[in-house]
């Protein structure tokens, strides 16, 4: 099977089910696999690296009305994001890490790390 880079409709919506808004500030590597019902909020940039594999019903923002806080999220090359999982703004992902299902990422995850749950500071319990 080959890999098939997403077409957006007006809405923001691909072939596969995720949606972009502002597609034009996101900026997708190659093989990248995002599943069902995740939702990108690109409005301050997104860049996601090749052989990423993000699961279905995640939701990565680069604005968050609620803290106001924004900023362009990075996510590294064969990145692995669990299902249901929240990126706030700003956040730096590192090459080859993992975020296990139901996160809540709000501070950068070096390369290699796995993260599994709400961070709360870097070097918390959460860090493996």
């Amino acid at each position: 099977m080959t890999w098939e880079k997403p077409v957006f409709d007006k809405y923001g919506f691909t072939q596969f089910g995720w949606q972009c808004r502002t597609p034009e500030k996101l900026v997708l590597g190659e093989k990248v696999k995002i599943g069902a019902f995740t939702k990108l909020d690109a409005l301050h940039g997104i860049e996601i690296g090749d052989g990423c594999d993000i699961a279905p019903f995640c939701h990565i923002v680069s604005f968050s009305s609620d803290s106001g806080k924004k900023g362009k999220v990075t996510i590294g090359k064969n990145v692995y994001i669990g299902t249901y999982t929240l990126i706030m703004p700003n956040v730096k992902i590192g090459k080859g890490a993992k975020i296990g299902a139901f996160s809540f990422i709000r501070y950068d995850v070096k390369a290699g790390k796995t993260v599994i749950g709400i961070q709360k500071k870097i070097g918390d319990i959460n860090w493996q």
